[in-house]
C-alpha cells in the first residue's frame, strides 16, 4: 500500500512543483518586463534644444530616421551614450555633442552645439548656406544678414552636412566665420576669391584685400588676428571713409603693415606691398 501511494503521489507532487515553478517564472518575467518598461526611454522624450527652423520633435525624428534608432532606448545599454553621440553627429546641423546627461529615471538630456550660418551662396536653384568650416547646411537655413559670395561658385555643392568641394568656397566661409562677430561693425556685405585670395566688400563699396583664409597665411602675410585688428583700427581712425564721402581700399595682407587708399588709386588685386 505504501509503495502504491508513493508511486501515485510522486508524479502529482512533481507536476505540482513544475506548475509552481512555471507560475513563479511567469511572475518573475512579468516583473522583469515591468522593470524594463519602467527604465526604458522613448526616443521622442529626449530633451535638447532644436536647431534653427526646426521644432524639437521634428529634429528628433530626423536624427532617429538617419541613425535607424528604435522608438525606445534601454538606459542600461552600456553603448547607449556612444550610440546617441554618433546619431546626433550625423545630423548636418550638429557641430558637437557637448555631453549626454542620463539617470536611472527621468528624462535624458543632450547638450549640442549647432553650426552657425556665415556665408550665402547664390547659384542655380535656391541660395545655399555654409558654416565657418564650409559645411553645407540644410536648405531651410536662413541666409538673412549673411555675407554673400560674389561670382559663380565652382564645383558641386555636395551632400548636406559635407564641405563644399571648391577650396575657394571653403576659404571664403572660414574668413566669413572669423569675421562674423565684427561683420556689422565693419559694414561687411559680400566677399569673393580672386587668384586664391579673399577680397571683402563693405556696404558702402569699399574693398578689403584680406588674402589667405585664417590659419593659411604665408610667411610674408599678416595673421588673421592682426588683419582684423588693423581693419578695426583703420575704421575707428577714419570712420568717414566708409560713408558717403567715398570708397577706399584696405590692403591688410603685408606683414610689414596695412595700407589704405581711395579705391580709384588701388593696386591690382593679387599684388602685395606698396605700388
Amino acid at each position: 500500500m505504501r509503495t502504491w501511494l508513493i508511486q501515485t503521489l510522486t508524479p502529482l507532487a512533481s507536476a505540482g512543483l513544475l506548475l509552481a515553478g512555471v507560475v513563479t517564472l511567469g511572475r518573475l518575467a512579468a516583473d522583469d518586463l515591468h522593470q524594463h518598461e519602467r527604465y526604458a526611454l522613448a526616443f521622442d522624450e529626449v530633451r535638447c534644444e532644436a536647431p534653427p527652423g526646426l521644432r524639437r520633435e521634428e529634429f528628433l525624428r530626423e536624427v532617429q530616421y538617419e541613425a535607424e534608432l528604435p522608438d525606445h532606448l534601454d538606459r542600461f545599454d552600456v553603448d547607449l551614450v556612444s550610440r546617441l553621440r554618433a546619431a546626433f553627429l550625423r545630423h548636418p546641423w550638429v557641430e558637437r555633442v557637448e555631453r549626454v546627461e542620463m539617470t536611472s529615471s527621468g528624462p535624458l538630456h543632450i547638450h549640442l552645439t549647432y553650426r552657425t550660418p556665415v556665408l550665402a551662396i547664390a547659384g542655380p536653384g535656391p541660395i545655399r548656406v555654409l558654416d565657418r568650416n564650409g559645411i553645407l547646411l540644410p536648405r531651410a537655413a536662413s541666409a538673412d544678414g549673411l555675407l554673400a559670395f560674389r561670382g559663380k561658385p565652382r564645383g558641386p555643392a555636395g551632400p548636406t552636412g559635407t564641405p563644399w568641394s571648391d577650396p575657394s568656397i571653403v576659404a571664403a566661409a572660414r574668413t566669413a566665420g572669423f569675421l562674423l562677430p565684427q561683420r556689422e561693425q565693419l559694414g561687411l556685405s559680400s566677399l569673393e576669391v580672386v587668384r586664391e585670395e579673399v577680397v571683402l566688400w563693405t556696404s558702402s563699396g569699399s574693398r578689403i584685400l584680406w588674402g589667405s583664409a585664417p590659419g593659411r597665411e604665408g610667411a610674408d602675410e599678416a595673421s588673421a588676428v592682426l588683419k582684423r585688428d588693423r581693419l578695426l583700427n583703420q575704421m575707428a581712425r577714419h570712420p568717414g571713409t566708409e560713408g558717403p564721402s567715398g570708397a577706399y581700399e584696405h590692403d591688410l595682407r603685408p606683414a610689414a603693415g596695412a595700407t589704405q587708399r581711395p579705391l580709384g588709386e588701388a593696386v591690382q588685386v593679387g599684388s602685395r606691398g606698396q605700388p
